[in-house]
């Protein structure tokens, strides 16, 4: 009786049978040699890295800690450092509310009992002097003359508009020092300070004087 056999058990018979030639064998071998000189290579790759890890690992792990540990002290130093700010901005207002409070009532005291009347008709007179000076008409007297010996013209120009605002700038100083007066230990010389005072302002006037000389034009 004939053993019938299936072509996928015929292919199998064939590979088996090459599988054990000389050349095949060879070649698995050099193959396996390969996949093992390979493997190996990766272990002692691994192997390295694996000793790196175990070096630096510790040190980077120390390091992260530190910097935790300094950023901990940084708040805490950070946090400490808005306190004191603000006990100083709290020390620094109660100081100024108190400073203002009492600086107040001792500023009362001293202006309740100045010669308030003396002072008070001064700068209510400075302060009409000024509306005055400001309402006072600005001069201006131009002349052109020949020089005898150049023959050039000179013009001369005068104004009184210096003198005015000078006056103007002197009535305010004035009314200035009159208001410190009230705080004045002394009273008893006021009266002759204040009139010091108005003595002593500039009037207006015309003193002021340009002059320009120009070329003959011949």
């Amino acid at each position: 009786m004939a053993i019938l056999t299936r072509p996928g058990d015929r292919s199998d018979q064939i590979i088996d049978a090459l599988s054990q030639t000389p050349a095949v064998k060879d070649a698995l071998a050099s193959q396996h040699t390969r996949s093992v000189a390979t493997r190996a290579d990766l272990r002692r790759e691994l192997a390295e890295l694996e000793k790196a890890a175990t070096k630096e690992l510790p040190k980077l792990s120390k390091a992260v800690d530190s910097a935790i540990e300094g950023q901990r002290r940084a708040e805490v130093a950070l946090l400490e450092a808005k306190r004191a700010v603000d006990r100083a901005v709290s020390a620094r207002s109660n100081f100024s509310f108190s400073y203002d409070r009492q600086a107040d009532v001792l500023n009362g005291l001293l202006r309740a009992g100045a010669d308030n009347a003396s002072i008070d008709a001064f700068v209510s007179w400075a302060n009409k002097a000024i509306d005055e000076a400001r309402r006072a008409p600005i001069a201006i007297d131009v002349q052109t003359t020949t020089s005898q010996v150049t023959k050039a013209k000179i013009t001369t120009a005068s104004t009184n508009k210096p003198s005015i605002l000078a006056r103007i700038d002197a009535l305010r100083s004035a009314i200035e020092k009159a208001e410190a007066m009230r705080l004045e230990s002394d009273q008893s010389n006021v009266t002759g300070a204040l009139a010091a005072l108005k003595a002593a302002l500039p009037a207006i006037s015309t003193s002021t004087t340009t002059t320009e000389q120009q070329p003959d034009a011949a």
